[in-house]
């Protein structure tokens, strides 16, 4: 919601000095949030069915470990359609959403169901349509990169590399470790996920992908008090 009216004046400006300093460092900020959260929503899904839904929906644990990685894929899409958005360029993000569906659509039909009038199908039901859900993301996300690269030559920021290595290492031992301690309390699956999280950014600090100043960052955006006082226009 930020990006595009901030992409936008800079582009009224003319100043695409400043757009292409902006969508990598919301890019890499976009990316350290949202891979430990979806990974951990991927890993620990068992237990979150378990602990906060119900038994009864343990047979769509398959559908929660595939569709969060949509969230994923959308999140680091964001900085290029509004940065797309913020430059006047809306059919490139009609044309993603049409590209998106046509796969979506698509991958529904080969999928969802057993057969077609006597053509055998996947028959993956609910599991075949998030996979659909998250290979159309891939695309679309493939599609904006693409586009944004070819207009302005921005090919993104690689530090997202890093954050996915860490994100798979902190999965590969939450895998182990609910292998051997039973989460069976809401109070345990919160402890096991914010350790997840303190250990992600832990290995982020040894790979020199987190420091001081990202920390202040994001310590300046969760200060409660301060966004109070800019709601009541207090501060600017």
């Amino acid at each position: 919601m930020l990006l595009f009216p901030t992409i936008s004046e800079y582009h009224a400006q003319n100043n695409m000095g400043a757009v292409k300093d902006l969508v990598p460092k919301s890019e890499r900020y976009l990316s350290m949030i949202v891979f430990p959260i979806v990974l951990i929503m991927v890993v620990l899904a068992e237990p979150v069915i378990h602990i906060l839904i119900s038994d009864k929906y343990m047979p769509a644990l398959p559908v929660l470990q595939i569709l969060p990685f949509f969230v994923l894929l959308e999140a680091l899409s964001g900085p290029y359609t509004s940065k797309l958005q913020g430059m006047n360029m809306p059919e490139i993000i009609r044309n993603r959403v049409f590209v998106m569906m046509v796969f979506n659509v698509s991958l529904n039909l080969i999928l969802i169901p057993g057969e077609i009038k006597g053509i055998e199908l996947a028959g993956l039901g609910a599991q075949g349509a998030a996979i659909a859900t998250v290979v159309a993301y891939i695309v679309g996300l493939i599609y904006i990169r693409i586009m944004a690269w070819k207009i302005t030559g921005i090919k993104g920021n690689f530090c997202i590399i890093f954050h996915a290595a860490a994100a798979a290492m902190v999965g590969a031992i939450l895998i182990y470790a609910s292998r051997i301690i039973f989460i069976g309390r809401w109070y345990e699956l919160l402890a096991i996920a914010v350790c997840g999280v303190a250990l992600y950014f832990a290995l982020l600090f040894v790979l020199r992908e987190f420091n001081k100043e990202d920390f202040d960052f994001f310590m300046d955006t969760l200060n409660i008090n301060k966004m109070y006082q800019y709601i009541r226009g207090e501060i600017k």
